[in-house]
């Protein structure tokens, strides 16, 4: 009888806590391209059930393309020619464990050439994605990181040269 009861007792508190995930899971903010008020990323939120999505923009004024490939260790997100202003996106979650969830991305135009991380499980970084929109922009210098709650850009790669 003891036994049933401390089963039921589990069966709950598992239940309990399982929709609080799945609740938190479903936070959604708004695109950073858009015109809607971006919200921060509930502190209780469940991190590893989240959607990220990682944006790169060609931000290189009266440059031709830039070309844009993607990939992490096992999962390939792929590539585009992108004209300026253009968008490449790709989402990711997080893997069990989080260390081991990385992306590249290879960059290149008639300046130079980028290939260096893009996402990675660092709780800085992650913040300055607001936990769900990691969006860089290259630019004639190099790469940057938006942080997406101040509106502010921080340079992390420079172009290497041809």
């Amino acid at each position: 009888m003891e036994r049933i009861g401390v089963s039921i007792i589990l069966i709950i508190l598992i239940s309990i806590l399982a929709s609080t995930l799945i609740k938190d899971a479903h936070y959604e903010s708004p695109s950073p391209f858009s015109n809607q008020t971006i919200t921060p990323f509930p502190k209780n939120g469940a991190i590893f059930l989240h959607k990220f999505h990682v944006y790169i923009v060609n931000d290189l004024a009266n440059v031709n393309s830039l070309d844009v490939h993607c990939r992490s260790k096992d999962i390939d997100k792929g590539g585009d020619r992108l004209d300026y202003k253009d968008v490449f996106e790709f989402n990711t979650r997080l893997n069990l464990p989080w260390t081991a969830t990385k992306y590249w991305c290879y960059l290149t135009w008639d300046g130079g050439y980028i290939h260096n991380k893009t996402f990675w499980v660092d709780n800085n970084f992650l913040e300055k994605c607001n936990f769900q929109h990691c969006v860089w922009y290259a630019q004639k210098d190099g790469l940057y990181l938006k942080t997406v709650l101040s509106d502010e850009y921080e340079k992390f790669y420079e172009w290497g040269e041809w």
